[in-house]
């Protein structure tokens, strides 16, 4: 039994690291998947393949290669090197999900009158968020508030 695993990052796929950690955390409690990947950086060989706020996928198999289940989507929000004086052989990337971007937006004072819940939702998301979150599962319903106020 081998795990094969790809990580994608802004479109390329790397398949030289050393270890890649995926923590998924599924809760009501303001929690967000998180995942860590070192790579080999000898020369500076990767010193440039990565930026802060690049798309990650990590797909991940038994027995399959190259891998096709993705197991974790999100945004490279740390970038570090290892390594003596300015040698920097490790390369480490680690993120959150994109849930993350929801739990991190700030909502000013707001408030909704005589609306329905799901157009509610859509104004929240289009209002404080970047481009990149989308809406999978936000249907409308027979529900109407006559106020909601978000602060």
């Amino acid at each position: 039994m081998v795990v094969y695993v790809n990580l994608q990052a802004a479109g390329t796929t790397f398949l030289d690291m050393e270890y890649c950690t995926v923590k998924n955390s599924m809760s009501e409690n303001n929690s967000t998947s998180f995942f860590e990947a070192r790579f080999p950086n000898h020369n500076g060989l990767h010193a440039a393949d990565f930026s802060i706020g690049n798309d990650i996928q990590i797909l991940a198999d038994i027995d399959i290669n190259p891998p096709t289940t993705l197991r974790f989507r999100g945004i490279i929000e740390e970038i570090k090197f290892e390594g003596r004086g300015k040698i920097q052989e490790k390369l480490i990337i680690s993120g959150r999900d994109y849930s993350a971007r929801l739990m991190d937006s700030t909502i000013r004072p707001d408030s909704w009158r005589s609306t329905e819940i799901s157009a509610i939702v859509n104004d929240i998301i289009d209002l404080y968020t970047e481009s990149e979150i989308t809406r999978n599962n936000v249907t409308a319903t027979q529900t109407t508030l006559d106020f909601y106020q978000a602060n």
